[in-house]
Protein backbone atom coordinates (compact mmCIF):
# COMPACT_ATOMS: atom_id res chain seq x y z
CA UNK A 1 0.00 0.00 0.00
CA UNK A 2 1.91 3.27 -0.96
CA UNK A 3 5.28 4.09 -0.02
CA UNK A 4 7.87 1.82 1.78
CA UNK A 5 7.91 3.18 5.25
CA UNK A 6 11.31 2.55 7.49
CA UNK A 7 10.80 2.69 11.49
CA UNK A 8 14.16 2.71 13.73
CA UNK A 9 14.07 2.21 17.18
CA UNK A 10 16.72 3.20 19.46
CA UNK A 11 16.73 0.84 22.54
CA UNK A 12 16.37 2.67 26.01
CA UNK A 13 19.13 1.04 28.72
CA UNK A 14 17.26 0.46 32.00
CA UNK A 15 18.60 -0.38 35.07
CA UNK A 16 16.24 -1.46 37.42
CA UNK A 17 13.21 -0.80 35.82
CA UNK A 18 14.03 2.66 35.18
CA UNK A 19 15.33 5.05 32.22
CA UNK A 20 19.48 5.60 33.00
CA UNK A 21 19.95 9.25 33.24
CA UNK A 22 23.44 10.62 32.04
CA UNK A 23 25.82 12.04 35.53
CA UNK A 24 26.11 16.06 35.96
CA UNK A 25 29.19 15.44 38.42
CA UNK A 26 32.46 16.27 36.81
CA UNK A 27 35.81 13.75 37.27
CA UNK A 28 38.33 14.48 39.83
CA UNK A 29 40.83 15.49 37.73
CA UNK A 30 38.05 18.18 35.97
CA UNK A 31 37.53 19.71 39.86
CA UNK A 32 41.34 19.64 40.15
CA UNK A 33 41.94 22.04 37.50
CA UNK A 34 39.24 24.21 38.10
CA UNK A 35 40.42 24.47 41.58
CA UNK A 36 43.93 24.81 40.28
CA UNK A 37 42.52 27.28 38.05
CA UNK A 38 40.92 29.40 40.94
CA UNK A 39 43.79 29.60 43.08
CA UNK A 40 45.64 31.20 40.28
CA UNK A 41 43.11 33.40 39.92
CA UNK A 42 43.25 34.50 43.11
CA UNK A 43 47.06 34.58 43.32
CA UNK A 44 47.28 36.80 41.03
CA UNK A 45 45.02 39.27 42.12
CA UNK A 46 46.91 38.94 45.48
CA UNK A 47 49.99 39.95 43.31
CA UNK A 48 48.62 42.98 41.39
CA UNK A 49 46.99 44.50 45.03
CA UNK A 50 50.67 43.96 46.68
CA UNK A 51 52.23 45.88 43.51
CA UNK A 52 49.40 48.67 43.68
CA UNK A 53 50.08 49.52 47.42
CA UNK A 54 53.40 48.98 46.79
CA UNK A 55 53.63 51.75 43.90
CA UNK A 56 51.50 53.61 46.14
CA UNK A 57 53.39 53.67 48.84
CA UNK A 58 56.66 54.33 47.05
CA UNK A 59 54.58 57.13 45.61
CA UNK A 60 53.75 58.87 48.78
CA UNK A 61 57.43 58.45 49.94
CA UNK A 62 58.66 60.27 46.90
CA UNK A 63 55.94 63.03 47.32
CA UNK A 64 56.62 63.68 50.84
CA UNK A 65 60.45 63.83 49.86
CA UNK A 66 59.32 66.64 47.42
CA UNK A 67 57.54 67.98 49.83
CA UNK A 68 60.42 68.86 52.03
CA UNK A 69 63.31 69.37 49.29
CA UNK A 70 60.54 72.52 48.25
CA UNK A 71 59.77 73.97 52.08
CA UNK A 72 63.65 73.21 52.49
CA UNK A 73 64.39 75.19 49.73
CA UNK A 74 61.84 77.27 50.23
CA UNK A 75 63.45 78.35 53.62
CA UNK A 76 67.15 78.67 52.17
CA UNK A 77 65.98 81.10 50.23
CA UNK A 78 64.20 83.19 52.66
CA UNK A 79 66.91 83.17 55.37
CA UNK A 80 68.44 86.99 55.86
CA UNK A 81 72.04 87.60 54.63
CA UNK A 82 74.59 87.22 57.58
CA UNK A 83 77.89 87.38 55.71
CA UNK A 84 81.05 86.31 57.38
CA UNK A 85 83.81 89.05 57.61
CA UNK A 86 86.91 89.43 59.06
CA UNK A 87 88.56 93.05 58.87
CA UNK A 88 92.70 92.84 58.99
CA UNK A 89 94.81 95.91 59.64
CA UNK A 90 97.87 96.16 57.56
CA UNK A 91 99.09 99.51 58.17
CA UNK A 92 100.54 102.28 55.81
CA UNK A 93 100.75 102.39 52.28
CA UNK A 94 100.94 104.88 49.48
CA UNK A 95 97.82 106.60 48.13
CA UNK A 96 96.90 109.24 45.58
CA UNK A 97 97.06 112.81 46.16
CA UNK A 98 95.18 114.38 47.96
CA UNK A 99 95.54 112.37 50.87
CA UNK A 100 99.29 113.39 51.46
CA UNK A 101 100.30 110.34 50.04
CA UNK A 102 99.50 108.07 52.57
CA UNK A 103 96.48 105.43 53.34
CA UNK A 104 95.79 103.12 56.46
CA UNK A 105 95.04 99.70 54.59
CA UNK A 106 92.67 97.20 56.26
CA UNK A 107 91.88 93.65 54.28
CA UNK A 108 88.37 92.44 54.34
CA UNK A 109 88.43 88.39 54.11
CA UNK A 110 85.49 86.28 53.19
CA UNK A 111 85.27 83.71 55.88
CA UNK A 112 81.95 82.25 54.56
CA UNK A 113 81.45 78.96 52.95
CA UNK A 114 79.86 80.96 49.56
CA UNK A 115 81.08 83.77 47.50
CA UNK A 116 79.70 87.45 48.55
CA UNK A 117 80.27 90.67 46.23
CA UNK A 118 81.70 94.22 47.61
CA UNK A 119 81.64 97.33 45.73
CA UNK A 120 84.85 98.39 44.04
CA UNK A 121 87.57 96.74 41.63
CA UNK A 122 89.54 94.13 41.44
CA UNK A 123 91.83 94.94 44.08
CA UNK A 124 90.16 97.43 46.36
CA UNK A 125 86.72 98.29 47.83
CA UNK A 126 85.76 101.43 46.58
CA UNK A 127 82.19 102.73 48.97
CA UNK A 128 82.46 102.53 52.82
CA UNK A 129 82.28 104.72 55.80
CA UNK A 130 85.29 105.30 58.04
CA UNK A 131 85.34 107.08 61.00
CA UNK A 132 89.01 108.20 62.14
CA UNK A 133 90.19 108.91 65.87
CA UNK A 134 93.36 110.91 66.24
CA UNK A 135 95.27 110.61 70.19
CA UNK A 136 93.09 113.18 71.28
CA UNK A 137 89.85 111.59 70.36
CA UNK A 138 89.03 114.18 67.46
CA UNK A 139 88.50 113.03 64.43
CA UNK A 140 85.78 112.72 61.23
CA UNK A 141 83.44 110.50 59.53
CA UNK A 142 85.54 110.06 55.57
CA UNK A 143 83.30 108.58 52.76
CA UNK A 144 85.68 108.09 49.80
CA UNK A 145 84.19 110.09 46.57
CA UNK A 146 85.72 107.07 44.39
CA UNK A 147 83.42 106.13 41.73
CA UNK A 148 82.37 102.36 42.50
CA UNK A 149 83.08 100.90 39.56
CA UNK A 150 80.39 97.17 40.17
CA UNK A 151 79.88 94.80 42.49
CA UNK A 152 82.96 92.11 42.13
CA UNK A 153 82.49 88.71 43.83
CA UNK A 154 84.80 88.16 46.47
CA UNK A 155 85.05 83.74 46.62
CA UNK A 156 85.29 81.78 50.31
CA UNK A 157 88.42 82.53 51.92
CA UNK A 158 89.49 85.28 49.64
CA UNK A 159 90.74 89.06 50.90
CA UNK A 160 90.09 92.28 49.19
CA UNK A 161 92.06 95.65 50.21
CA UNK A 162 90.31 98.85 52.11
CA UNK A 163 92.33 101.77 51.79
CA UNK A 164 91.46 104.62 54.45
CA UNK A 165 92.47 108.12 53.44
CA UNK A 166 94.78 109.99 55.50
CA UNK A 167 92.99 113.17 56.49
CA UNK A 168 95.98 115.94 55.92
CA UNK A 169 96.98 117.33 59.28
CA UNK A 170 95.85 114.83 61.14
CA UNK A 171 97.01 112.02 62.93
CA UNK A 172 95.02 108.47 63.29
CA UNK A 173 94.96 106.61 66.65
CA UNK A 174 92.01 104.41 65.27
CA UNK A 175 89.38 103.67 62.79
CA UNK A 176 86.13 102.33 62.59
CA UNK A 177 85.25 100.89 59.18
CA UNK A 178 81.49 99.62 57.71
CA UNK A 179 81.12 98.56 53.90
CA UNK A 180 78.07 96.73 51.99
CA UNK A 181 78.45 93.16 50.98
CA UNK A 182 75.89 91.15 48.75
CA UNK A 183 75.12 87.87 48.41
CA UNK A 184 73.85 85.84 44.66
CA UNK A 185 70.32 86.51 45.98
CA UNK A 186 71.47 90.46 45.36
CA UNK A 187 70.46 90.95 49.22
CA UNK A 188 72.37 93.81 50.86
CA UNK A 189 73.76 93.41 54.76
CA UNK A 190 76.17 96.13 56.12
CA UNK A 191 79.38 95.00 57.98
CA UNK A 192 80.82 97.38 60.16
CA UNK A 193 84.47 96.19 62.21
CA UNK A 194 85.53 97.38 65.82
CA UNK A 195 88.36 100.16 66.17
CA UNK A 196 91.38 99.04 64.68
CA UNK A 197 94.67 100.27 64.89
CA UNK A 198 97.22 101.22 62.17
Amino acid sequence: MGGNWQITCSPTIRSGGGVTKRSTRKSPIARFGNEKSTVAARLSLFVIGLKFSTMKRQFSIRLLLLAALFVACALWLLMPFRPSARFTPVGFVKSSPPNNGKAFRVTVTNDGSSSVWYTGNDTNITSFTAIQLDKTGNGGRITPNAEAIGWVELLPGASVALDVPIVTGMGIETATLSTELSDWRGRVALISSDALSP
